[in-house]
């Protein structure tokens, strides 16, 4: 994974919304992932939010996946981080990919602030 961002949304008249944004780039056949589990076991949707394919003798993918996480999904690991794998329905697997919880904590402080 190229990148990896927690983001929240506040929509008027509705409760704040937590998404974990993950960039990826990767060639050969499209994985299509669309679901993501913790180190738990936890499942995750995964929603494909940008997907271009770059195909000349061979094709490479940039995706952009949304994850949503709850406040209290959040809160329950902001000391130990967030540590997760994508899945594709052909059971393409990517690399595990990690939230830090130093991150997770100073994303939820910017809340408890305000």
């Amino acid at each position: 994974m190229q990148e990896i961002i927690l983001n929240a949304s506040d929509e008027r008249d509705q409760a704040m919304r937590y998404f974990l944004d993950i960039t990826g780039y990767y060639d050969g056949d499209w994985l299509g992932f669309d679901k993501a589990f913790d180190s738990s076991g936890k499942k995750f949707h995964a929603l494909t939010v940008k997907h271009k394919p770059d195909c000349q003798l061979l094709c490479g993918y940039d995706e952009v996946l949304e994850i949503e996480l709850t406040r209290k999904y959040l809160d329950d690991h902001a000391q130990t981080g967030v540590n997760m794998r994508l899945y594709g329905p052909a059971g393409a697997a990517s690399a595990p990919f990690t939230l830090p919880a130093a991150y997770l904590q100073g994303f939820l402080n910017k809340f408890y602030d305000d």
